[in-house]
């Protein structure tokens, strides 16, 4: 005989909240949520009252909390406590990095042309394409079809061909970032232009007018990254973000360090989509668990496109990594911390480019409290109150 069971069935159906738009985002916070702590009601409102706790007390966002894998029972209550929100987090950074310098590194021509006269490796440069403005590397004009092509011509007297790239002087994620690889056919230059799935052929006057000149564009190498780095994902340059912060006597620590990669036959490592992050130990280099940095943080030891080992791994030219990223903060006036993107080609590490004020998301990717990056950074000040 079937028995049928009399004991109470708890059943929601976060579907019936979507008739109000405004709640479609705690809608979706309440369905992963419910599938996160095992579908248990008790385990569910402990998670959404330490997302209340920490909003109120440390400034988190729901999304924050999620986003940095707070559910999961191995993260204890003292290592969540240990984050802060975005107002107290750029309070601090403003602290250490005086706001009368802050646009020298987020303008990348800027940037660029400082590291350059210190003697910091970076991609070869080539010139700043703008109608109005532009130079090249030589002193002349970069500014039309014509002196584009001028530049390529000479690029490839000297190469043969070359693979290059144009960015934005502040972009970011990537934006408005082509790869390209210019090549002589017969009497034309021609224009390989790589996307995600495909090169597109063009000429150099098909280029030009297919480009937004709202900020012009730094032209220069494509780093030619190192084999042991590109065998994972070889269709972009997958770089190391690297968190340095300097004392007040000048010595430098390093919080925290996370290798990005490409997926799906993206052409950059820090796309909004597309990307693995895999925090790196510091004391040895080697690579970590890898996520996907969404709410359900999916984790790999294994690249998911290539199937090559990460866990575990030391890559080439780390330490030599670090102390590039440190020198790097050092040659800004009025700059005592930054994240630092830096590629590997096979001559050693390059520059990528300095961020003044990084991301805060990165310290949960990496599981470091923020109040650890902090920890040392006003040492000399509070003894001084």
């Amino acid at each position: 005989m079937k028995t049928i069971s009399t004991a109470p069935v708890f059943r929601l159906d976060f579907n019936l909240l979507k008739a109000w738009p405004r709640l479609e985002r705690l809608t979706g916070y309440m369905g992963l949520v419910w599938s996160k702590c095992g579908r248990r009601p008790s385990a569910m409102l402990r998670i959404f009252g330490e997302m209340a706790f920490l909003k109120v007390t440390r400034g988190l966002s729901p999304s924050y909390y999620l986003l940095g894998g707070f559910y999961e029972p191995d993260v204890s209550w003292a290592h969540k406590a240990g984050y802060m929100g975005p107002s107290e987090f750029e309070e601090l950074v403003w602290r250490l990095n005086d706001p009368d310098y802050r646009k020298i590194s987020q303008n990348k021509l800027a940037e660029k042309a400082l590291l350059g006269a210190l003697a910091l490796p970076t991609a070869r440069f080539f010139g700043f394409l703008e109608p109005g403005v532009g130079r090249d590397f030589r002193g002349h004009p970069l500014r039309s079809v014509e002196d584009l092509t001028d530049l390529f011509e000479t690029i490839l007297v000297e190469r043969g061909h070359a693979r290059l790239c144009l960015k934005k002087p502040e972009g970011w994620n990537g934006a408005g970032f082509q790869a390209l690889t210019i090549t002589r056919n017969g009497s034309e230059v021609e224009v390989s232009l790589h996307q995600q799935g495909g090169t597109k052929s063009l000429s150099v006057a098909e280029l030009y007018a297919s480009l937004d000149f709202s900020e012009g564009f730094i032209v220069e190498a494509l780093i030619d990254q190192h084999p042991e780095y590109a065998k994972y994902h070889p269709s972009s340059v997958n770089s190391y973000r690297v968190w340095v912060v300097l004392r007040p006597d000048g010595t430098a620590d390093v919080p925290l360090a996370y290798l990005r990669f490409g997926c799906g036959g993206a052409l950059v490592d820090n796309g909004e989509k597309d990307r693995l992050v895999v925090p790196v130990d510091l004391r040895n280099g080697r690579m970590l668990t890898a996520h996907v940095p969404s709410f359900e943080r999916e984790t790999y030891e294994r690249h998911p496109d290539t199937g090559i080992q990460l866990t575990g791994k030391t890559l080439p030219f780390f330490k030599e990594s670090i102390e590039l990223a440190i020198e790097s903060v050092r040659a800004f006036p009025g700059m005592r911390i930054a994240g630092v993107d830096i590629a590997v080609s096979c001559s050693g590490p390059l520059v990528i480019e300095l961020n003044p004020k990084p991301n805060e998301l990165a310290a949960q990717r990496c599981r470091v409290p923020l109040t650890e990056v902090f920890q040392h950074a006003f040492d000399t000040e509070a003894k001084g109150q």
